[in-house]
């Protein structure tokens, strides 16, 4: 999965990875794959099953991580 614009918001369960770049970027389910992010705000509030690789102003990360986490 691949979002990108202004305020980029996912809800809905992932059964993949995915690609999200914006100005806030929040997560609020969960996503058996990977995760990579790139923004201004980033919140994690679901669980990743997989790895986690972040890069942002601000890094909010509430839910559980499965494997590696990569964050600046």
């Amino acid at each position: 999965m691949f979002r990108a614009g202004d305020d980029v918001r996912i809800d809905e369960v992932v059964t993949d990875d995915v690609y999200a770049a914006g100005g806030i970027v929040t997560f609020e389910t969960e996503v058996v794959g990977d995760v990579v992010s790139a923004g201004g705000e980033l919140r994690f509030q679901g669980d990743i099953e997989e790895d986690l690789t972040a890069a942002g102003g601000t890094i909010t990360v509430i839910g559980a991580v499965g494997d590696d986490v990569r964050l600046a």
